[in-house]
């Protein structure tokens, strides 16, 4: 499970790292083993061929009835090198006049029984030696050298340092190189999450480049074929909501203005007429104020561009907030003045001002902050219970309302928010407001960065 939540990108990089670790590895060992073997015969036919030398011209001492100790001392032995004679029963060491201790002698003494020329590693008080006996028949007698292989073995030791080095190094390169090489072969992949994110944010106008790459042409083809085929499907549906809000706009208003003269002889009615009256004058407006939500967003899904000319926010926030809410709300930090599109942002603080008077308990504070080079942030809060992290991105969609509140509202407030927010290059959010609620955060840039609206 471990193993799946890791990126494609790291598995990739990591299956990478292990065949280098694997492969340099099995390499070293080859290697290190082959290099030693070679070091050490190497080694034994030096030490073989100096101790042959050596007891020739100790041979010949002997022979001319020269001491032992006198025919070794006459022989320039390599440095460490302990030289033995075994010369009947009795045992001559260069340089010292008494026997070899009891471990050596024992350990050498196999060797002297042989009839032939022996080479052996053999260990005295944990130290590693190389024994050389030549036997010296005609004078009966062994001539023997013993030398140390701490080189040796120092040399091999320096070879397994560096191969493992090396092998890290390859595991380090490698590493390097599968993240390389995934970041790479993933950047289509990536393009694609991108694109296919983008469309899902409501951008179908996004597509796909294949370049030259003979593999991924018909991916791209087939996403900018779906692409293309769902913006004509949003524009067409856009522009049908749009056709029957127009068509709607003429026996709404003859409905609202007989409604207005019915209500110019409300007293010449009785009080079950009027009730009845109010009602249908409640739901007339409601049905108003949906035909006027599906006419601006479906402007906004057409691809209608802005209007862009430089805007105060702050008193704009202020002109708005204090309308709809009927009283002071707005608190300007700092004037900003940003290019957008006044009428839609006149919308978006008229549509969060009135989200927190209907669902929110009450529009607490609307408040207006230069964000820097960000540009500006609207923000504003309401006393109600605040909005379920789980919901925070659904109540921007279409036709999702929150139900609280006197007016359970059309369900279209915020996603127009959304997109006329999205349009200019911003974003909108929602958090906890310290104390309860919630707290909406407009921000927008200095400068609107499209003058076409992508359909949602």
């Amino acid at each position: 499970m471990r193993w799946r939540r890791l990126g494609l990108a790291k598995r990739l990089m990591l299956i990478q790292a292990f065949l280098a670790a694997l492969l340099g590895t099995t390499l070293a060992v080859v290697v290190w083993v082959a290099v030693s073997d070679r070091l050490v015969e190497h080694h034994r036919l030096v030490a073989v061929a100096r101790a042959a030398t050596d007891a020739q011209a100790v041979a010949f001492d002997l022979s001319e009835n020269v001491s032992p100790e006198d025919a070794m001392g006459r022989v320039a032995a390599s440095p460490g090198t302990v030289q033995l004679v075994l010369r009947g029963r009795e045992w001559h060491m260069s340089g010292t006049p008494s026997d070899p201790e009891a471990e050596l002698r024992s350990l050498l003494t196999p060797m002297t029984e042989a009839q032939e020329l022996v080479a052996r590693r053999i260990e005295v008080d944990d130290t590693d030696l190389l024994a050389v006996m030549i036997p010296l028949a005609e004078l009966d007698a062994s001539y023997i050298q013993v030398s140390s292989v701490d080189d040796l073995d120092r040399r091999a030791l320096l070879l397994g340092i560096g191969l493992a080095g090396g092998t890290l190094g390859l595991v380090v390169i490698a590493v390097a190189m599968g993240a390389l090489s995934g970041r790479m072969a993933l950047r289509p992949i990536v393009a694609f999450s991108r694109a296919a994110s983008a469309a899902a944010r409501g951008e179908p106008a996004v597509r796909l480049e294949a370049a030259d790459d003979p593999d991924l042409a018909e991916l791209a083809e087939s996403f900018n074929a779906s692409a293309e085929a769902l913006s004509q499907r949003v524009i067409a549906d856009a522009r049908f909501a749009g056709d029957v809000g127009h068509e709607l706009r003429t026996p709404i208003t003859t409905m609202l203005n007989a409604m207005f003269v019915i209500q110019a002889h409300r007293e010449v009615l009785d009080p079950a007429a009027r009730e009845a009256l109010d009602l249908l004058s409640e739901e007339i407006e409601g049905f108003r104020r949906l035909v006027v939500d599906l006419l601006e967003i479906s402007q906004v899904d057409a691809g209608v561009g802005l209007d862009v000319e430089r805007v105060q926010i702050g008193a704009l926030a202020r002109r708005v907030a204090d309308h709809v809410t009927g009283r002071p709300v707005a608190h300007v930090e700092e004037e900003v003045s940003v290019f957008a599109d006044e009428r839609r942002i006149e919308r978006v603080v008229a549509n969060l001002v009135r989200n927190a008077e209907i669902h929110g308990g009450g529009c607490l504070a609307v408040t207006v902050a230069s964000a820097g080079q960000g540009g500006v942030l609207i923000t504003v809060e309401d006393a109600g219970e605040g909005v379920p992290a789980d919901r925070r991105d659904r109540i921007f969609e279409r036709f999702v309302s929150e139900g609280g509140g006197h007016d359970p509202g059309n369900g279209l407030g915020l996603a127009i928010v959304l997109r006329h927010v999205r349009a200019h290059g911003g974003t909108v959010r929602v958090d906890d407001r310290p104390g309860g609620g919630a707290r909406f955060v407009v921000q927008l840039p200095r400068r609107a960065r499209s003058r076409t609206i992508a359909a949602e």
